[in-house]
């Protein structure tokens, strides 16, 4: 039973990747005009040192929240009461675009579902 389950999450984590890759790998070629009209403007534009620019799409993703707790233990100096505060956490993924002097993507890169 586990290993399925196991397969059944690994086979979903396959499916996620090749989505994205195959997301990223369709704006190869083309214009950024064709990029903001898809995905908007970036987060930060760069310099790529060559005429270009690497543009940076960032999504927080993930987001939890885990409330704050209060816990005990005995011991035999007394009661030792544990505070756990709240915790919000999230990451990013990133898209990243590598675009020519003439606006054309030839490179992307991504980095979390």
């Amino acid at each position: 039973m586990k290993k399925t389950i196991l397969l059944i999450i690994l086979a979903l984590s396959l499916s996620s990747c090749f989505m994205v890759t195959n997301s990223m790998r369709r704006f190869e070629g083309r214009h950024t005009t064709d990029l903001y009209a898809e995905l908007g403007y970036p987060a930060g534009v760069y310099d790529d040192g060559s005429g270009g620019m690497v543009l940076v799409y960032t999504e927080a993703r993930g987001t939890y929240y885990c409330p704050p707790s209060l816990s005990g233990e005995t011991s035999r100096r007394g009661v030792l009461i544990r505070y756990t505060p709240e915790v919000i956490a999230s990451y990013d993924a990133r898209r990243v675009f590598w675009v020519n002097k003439n606006g054309i993507v030839y490179k992307w890169l991504w980095k979390g579902l």
